[in-house]
This record gives structure tokens, sequence and C-alpha cells, in this order.
């Protein structure tokens, strides 16, 4: 897997976005595939795509299917609440 923030930095009140690239380089599909994202206090999650069930400070995506060399994306979009560091486990 693959993450990637867009903007590097989200400064308290504005938005950017935490992606996940999950990527199956088998040559069969990788079945109940799960994400799950814990979100530190310092932002906010605004969207969760694909919809996602939150628990706490915790984003947990749904078990899927990835088919064989293929790669799903998840994605953040949140926003700075305040100043510090955020780290995404």
């Amino acid at each position: 897997w693959e993450t990637e923030f867009k903007p590097l930095t989200v400064q308290t009140g504005k938005q950017g976005t935490f992606t996940v690239r999950v990527k199956n380089n088998g040559g069969e599909a990788a079945r109940d595939v799960r994400l799950r994202v814990e979100v530190p206090d310092e932002v906010a999650v605004v969207q969760k795509t694909p919809e996602a069930r939150v628990e706490n400070n915790v984003i947990q995506f749904a078990a899927e299917s990835i088919p064989a060399y293929g790669e799903k994306l998840y994605t953040l979009t949140i926003e700075g609440r305040k100043a510090g560091q955020a780290w995404f486990k």
C-alpha cells in the first residue's frame, strides 16, 4: 500500500486529502481486503470515499475484493482542527 497527502501540510480550518492506494500485485483476486485508519485528534474527517463506518477516531472501510493486478483507492477529506503533528495509523 501507498499513502499520499495533498497538501503535505494542512492548516487549522483548511482542507486536504489523505489517500491510501492498495495494490494487488498477485495473479488472483485478493478477497476480504479491509482498511482501518486511526485519525489523529488534530484533524476532522469531512468526507470518506468509499463510504465507511466511523467509531471514535477510527475509520473502518468495508471488506472488498481487489482483482488480480488491480488496485483500490481510499480517500479521506480532512480539515485541520488544531495545530500539531498529525500521525495517521
